[in-house]
């Protein structure tokens, strides 16, 4: 098989000739290839032997309308950053710090909300203005997956990566705030999650117009850990819907990325659509064993994930790190429905000979028929 006929056929949960090894972040590989673009993944994927998997999202632009400013004020060990958006509905306004790299709290994230001083949305009346500031679609964008789609060929599958509403109202009203305003204002943070979904519908039709085959959504601050089942039912779920039946209606699949803990949420998840769930992290990062997540979900969906980077990856050995793989796939991999991959990205600190290893012992342990 193709590697792209690999991945497809794993996430319609067939059995394809071995098990899709799928890393996310490879953050690891830049001491051999620098900053891994796309082209050098796909390199890495060729000298490594596992699968190529990429992300790539349309950004929706303000509106023509908008004016936008931006306000710098050097405080030593960061810019204090100010957004100003004039919108024909009013003003926004946003600050946040943006540590520098040798200030020891340089945060890359871009979803994180821990250095936000003044979050975009302060409450109902900034919902109108918002809408302008995820108008338009980025014609860039749409033609470089048409480009990538066609340079990866069967070589693997490129994914078309479109927002979580409830990640974008993280970044924009604040954790504390979004929780807290479910249970006190629902109907603001229904409106709220309106504005993003509208966006990420749009992104959907886009990409699936242009061939996407999977839909990914990376929904960090989504798990059990936040929200209860009934929250993350009526309001996580609720927001994701249309987007799922897009891609079911186009004939592709949906992939959703839930970090964290999923235990509390497996019924909501069996009954939800989605194809994929991922990272089906383990503990002690998350709270699903492999074996149980396959029981629970195996019959509906795709497993993909299940080795932990923080722990198996960075204090294990390559003989641990063996004896990791193939227990993953004896746990998840029997009839197909399963990708190796981790619950986080390969960072730089992961040792090379583990990243080594993992690679070789998933090539061994995972060829069809499951020894």
């Amino acid at each position: 098989m193709s590697p792209r006929e690999r991945i497809l056929t794993a996430m319609r949960r067939e059995q394809p000739d071995r098990v899709p090894v799928c890393p996310r972040g490879l953050d690891v590989l830049s001491k051999l290839y620098g900053l891994l673009d796309w082209r050098k993944r796909l390199q890495a994927c060729k000298d490594f032997g596992f699968d190529f998997t990429d992300f790539f999202t349309i950004p929706m632009k303000p509106h023509p309308s908008v004016r936008i400013k931006e306000k710098r004020w050097d405080l030593g060990e960061y810019e204090l950053v100010k957004m100003e958006y004039e919108t024909p509905k009013g003003q926004l306004t946003q600050s946040e710090r943006k540590y520098k790299p040798s200030s020891g709290k340089y945060v890359p994230n871009p979803l994180t909300t821990a250095t936000v001083e003044e979050f975009l949305v302060k409450g109902p009346e900034d919902l109108e203005k918002l809408e302008y500031l995820y108008a338009v679609p980025e014609e860039e964008a749409i033609e470089t997956f048409r480009n990538v789609k066609g340079e990866v060929g069967e070589e693997g599958v490129p994914f078309g990566m479109v927002y979580s509403p409830t990640c974008l109202a993280v970044k924009h009203y604040g954790l504390e705030n979004l929780l807290e305003a479910s249970l006190q204002n629902p109907e603001f943070v229904r409106r709220l999650h309106a504005v993003y979904k509208k966006a990420s519908i749009r992104q959907t039709e886009l990409l699936l117009e242009i061939g996407a085959e999977v839909i990914y959504m990376d929904t960090t601050y989504t798990s059990a850990e936040l929200w209860s089942p009934k929250l993350f039912k009526e309001v996580v779920l609720e927001a994701i819907k249309e987007q799922i039946a897009l891609a079911h209606e186009a004939g592709r699949m949906f992939a959703y990325f839930l970090c964290g803990y999923c235990r509390p949420f497996v019924d909501i998840l069996r009954e939800s659509g989605i194809d994929v769930i991922s990272p089906v992290a383990p503990p002690p990062t998350g709270d699903v064993d492999l074996a149980e997540a396959k029981t629970l979900l195996g019959k509906g969906m795709c497993l993909w994930g299940g080795i932990n980077v923080s722990y198996d990856m960075r204090t294990g050995t390559p003989e641990s790190i063996r004896r990791k793989v193939q227990e993953a796939i004896q746990k998840a991999g029997t009839d197909g429905g399963y990708i190796l991959g981790f619950e986080s990205a390969l960072y730089e600190w992961v040792p090379m000979e583990n990243v080594i290893e993992f690679f070789k012992a998933a090539k061994e342990f995972g060829k069809y028929p499951l020894s």
